[in-house]
């Protein structure tokens, strides 16, 4: 990447700005930097100065945290919920994101339609974080597993803050101002303490909470708690306002369901399966006419009481999922159909209460009845093509496990109705909020959706062009300018591909995406039986040739793949080293270990001659391929004494040697055609001279105090410039000088011009540790730090760039 010193300048105070604006804005705590602490935007230091993948150096969430994904989680009690204001036209949309411990907030449901970033962020100081609590104490800011949502009639909005076992309120959250760090003005279950969670502090009564659930607010503004695990819903009358009803305008509550009226207790089925009693109560939703329905869910059913704050009876009415309210059976109707429920989650009924909706959790379906107060079979059915005996996550129209689409659920959750009667539903595995339009029937698809781009994506956090997922390969195109970059996106079996460098450090969306038909999917092989030319499975090491074209370890298709000028063509290969030549074939060892075959490659590197070389990790060798590249079939073999149907870690012995390999990993070649190994399991970087005209013994050795015979994790058991644990990936720029990804060290080490007269194998340089050689470990997430580097790379302005494997990022170092 060319570059003009007053360009580099410009983007060096950027980078110091952002960094004192995300430190001064309390973002990250004292001391979290490694010492000592150096700040990004000069060259020539180890340091990072630009990231991708991440919004900024303080960030390391998989796949690009903002404020359009979800994380809902389906393995626990909580799914995510929907509200929807309709004090307001437009109306606005809240959904907790539980899994992110935040509360997510639309100025204008439109939305659904442009799947659009939240306007607001509630529980934490940004988009981009993601903790719970903050990694700190609790407060009145902070959140934990957030799980319900509800909104009066003015827009003051209820969470219920579920792991912190209490209801928070906050006063009209658009009015403040602010779209992230807004405060709570009020707080349920914590004695009005904002720094107190204890499950039911000091006992149970009706000041306490434990794991709170839904909310719901009626016509009178009165507040309606599932209490979870007291196993109990609890009524709180006006808590926001003095009114002439006793008890209102507190965060007592005034009335209990569930304890047979004790607000002490909070015993399971009080006094057995009957009228009076729950068994984790979910969810509550109201009509107009204060009519309450509670999703009783380790019952299997929903209760409905009629006008139990006017009334004052706690003895429910009315029962949906089961025969008679002395039963709590699964499905009792024997298999899945029309009456019978699945832990259900949500309920929520229109104003007039002639329309009642289910979600019925663990039968991934949305049970709708549109004449509840005489009939309790459902009517109309959501999630499963309109087959009430069906129950598969993500059904498609013949019952079997397919992709997310507009007529799909996966354990739906939270499910909300707006003023015109459009149902909302949180639909937990597929991370989403669907909306379906007022007269849903068992037919209507989808017509909305948040927290996806497409309604055939499920991704947690919304998967698109700009995040990843443990990136592993990088590779910078040098045939053009300004350079082009490609970052192996492993755990989501893609690669991308930038245009140019800049739109890379800015995260702009990648141009390119390899081995998925969008940026919204990732599939392993696009979830076919069987690769194809367009499809990648754990893709790992990548590389360009003088040409422009790319090639790629598809490490778990047992192949490299081949792109001609891609950004001049299109993302299928058109060349396969490892399978024959066969694209729809994936196997380790096709027909042997042969000069045809591959088993897990991992390194890939194309010298200046345009010879391949492959590190062929589960074959402990590395295969050269000879220029022009009119086959497929390996022309040499290092790592098996020349024999190319050989394949056994370090020949077969126990003696290591120059000759030998065990799972080598990284490739590279400098301008004079000498080739680096990193020889991962024996814990070294091996360097041949000239291999191609000459022999496949080693003639230099890093890692192991110069020592071919001794394969030690750090040698002696102490960390050092000369020893090495599981190097990863290997570059050489311009001059010489030899970078190694030192893995299971958490470094990258720099050997300055090894190979020249006096040159050594001890590293001259560490990125990742503060500039220390005798450790491993940095105290947080910082430009100085490295978490599993793994792929390296050289711009033309000689600029280092480093997968940072657990840290989801790519790190840029100028001119180091």
């Amino acid at each position: 990447m060319k570059c003009s010193q007053h360009t580099s300048k410009q983007r060096a105070s950027a980078l110091r700005t952002l960094i004192f604006s995300i430190i001064s804005g309390g973002l990250i705590a004292a001391g979290v930097i490694a010492a000592p602490m150096l700040a990004p935007g000069s060259a020539g230091d180890t340091t990072a100065d630009g990231v991708a993948g991440q919004l900024d150096f303080f960030h390391n969430a998989a796949d690009f945290i903002d404020g359009r994904g979800f994380n809902f989680g389906y393995y626990s009690n909580a799914y995510g919920d929907v509200t929807i204001d309709a004090s307001v036209t437009p109306n606005r949309v809240y959904v907790a994101d539980y899994n992110n411990h935040r509360v997510l907030g639309w100025q204008d449901a439109a939305a659904f339609a442009s799947h659009a970033a939240a306007d607001i962020v509630i529980g934490q100081a940004n988009f981009t974080t993601t903790s719970c609590n903050r990694n700190g104490p609790a407060n009145a800011a902070t959140l934990c597993y957030p799980s319900g949502v509800a909104v009066d009639k003015a827009g003051n909005l209820y969470v219920s803050d579920n792991s912190n076992h209490r209801v928070l309120f906050y006063t009209q959250p658009f009015a403040a101002g602010v779209n992230a760090n807004l405060s709570a003005s009020g707080v349920f279950g914590q004695y009005d303490s904002f720094t107190d969670t204890a499950c039911n502090n000091s006992g149970t009564d009706a000041t306490t909470l434990c794991y709170p659930n839904g909310l719901a607010m009626d016509a009178g503004d009165n507040l309606y708690v599932a209490d979870f695990n007291n196993h109990r819903v609890l009524v709180y009358r006006s808590p926001q306002a003095i009114t002439a009803s006793p008890g209102s305008g507190d965060t007592t509550a005034d009335q209990v369901l569930g304890q047979n009226g004790d607000f002490l207790s909070n015993t399971p089925n009080i006094s057995g399966i009957n009228a009076l009693g729950l068994y984790h109560p979910i969810d509550v939703a109201l009509d107009t006419a204060g009519n309450l329905y509670v999703s009783d869910q380790h019952n299997h059913r929903v209760l409905k009481f009629n006008k139990p704050l006017s009334s004052g009876d706690v003895k429910a009415d009315r029962v949906f999922g089961q025969p008679d309210m002395a039963s709590n059976t699964a499905n009792y109707e024997g298999a899945v159909g029309k009456k019978g429920l699945y832990y259900p989650y949500s309920v929520a009924v229109n104003g007039a209460g002639s329309r009642l909706f289910i979600a019925d959790t663990y039968n991934h379906r949305v049970l709708v009845h549109t004449n509840p107060s005489t009939d309790t079979a459902a009517d109309q059915v959501l999630g499963q093509f309109g087959k009430f005996t069906d129950a598969v996550c993500n059904n498609d129209k013949a019952g079997t496990l397919t992709p997310v689409n507009d007529k799909s659920l996966c354990y739906p959750g939270g499910i909300a109705l707006d003023g015109p009667g459009n149902l909302h539903v949180a639909d937990g595995h597929n991370n989403r909020v669907t909306r379906y339009r007022a007269q849903v029937t068992s037919a209507t698809p989808a017509t909305g959706v948040l927290g996806q781009s497409l309604y055939t994506t499920g991704n947690a956090n919304a998967l698109d062009d700009r995040g990843v997922n443990g990136p592993d390969g990088v590779a910078v195109d040098r045939s053009v300018s300004p350079n082009r970059v490609y970052v192996a996106d492993y755990n989501n079996h893609r690669v991308l591909g930038w245009n140019n460098m800049a739109d890379f450090l800015q995260q702009a969306p990648a141009n390119l995406v390899f081995g998925q038909p969008n940026a919204f999917v990732n599939a392993c092989n696009q979830g076919l039986s069987a690769p194809a030319a367009d499809t990648l499975c754990s893709p790992e090491g990548v590389a360009v040739d003088a040409a422009g074209n790319l090639f790629v370890a598809d490490r778990a298709n047992n192949r490299v793949l081949r792109y001609d000028s891609p950004f001049a063509n299109d993302t299928k290969a058109d060349l396969v080293f490892g399978q024959n030549g066969g694209m729809t074939t994936g196997y380790c060892n096709w027909n042997g270990v042969t000069a045809d075959s591959l088993c897990n490659p991992v390194g890939v590197a194309v010298d200046s001659a345009s010879n391949l070389y492959i590190g062929d990790y589960y074959n402990h060798r590395v295969l050269a391929y000879l220029a022009p590249l009119t086959d497929t079939s390996a022309d040499k073999v290092f790592g098996q004494a020349n024999k190319m149907g050989s394949n056994t870690c370090n020949l077969g012995g126990s003696i290591i040697s120059r000759g030998s390999l065990c799972y080598p990993q990284g490739v590279t070649t400098d301008a004079a055609g000498n080739l680096y190994i990193a020889d991962y399991s024996n814990h070294r970087v091996l360097e041949y001279n000239t291999p191609l005209v000459g022999d496949t013994l080693a003639d230099k050795v890093f890692g192991q105090s110069n020592s071919f015979t001794t394969n030690e994790c750090n040698k002696a058991g102490k960390i050092s410039a000369n020893t090495l644990c599981h190097p990863y990936y290997v570059t050489v720029d311009g001059t010489g000088n030899l970078y190694v990804s030192d893995y299971d060290n958490n470094r990258v080490l720099r050997y300055d011009t090894p190979l020249v007269e006096g040159g050594n194998t001890v590293a001259d340089r560490v990125f990742g540790q503060g500039n220390l050689f005798n450790r491993n470990g940095v105290k947080g997430l910082s430009p100085n730090s490295l978490n599993a580097p793994a792929g390296l790379a050289i711009d033309e302005a000689a600029n280092l760039f480093i997968a940072d494997y657990h840290d989801h990022r790519v790190l840029q170092f100028l001119a180091p």
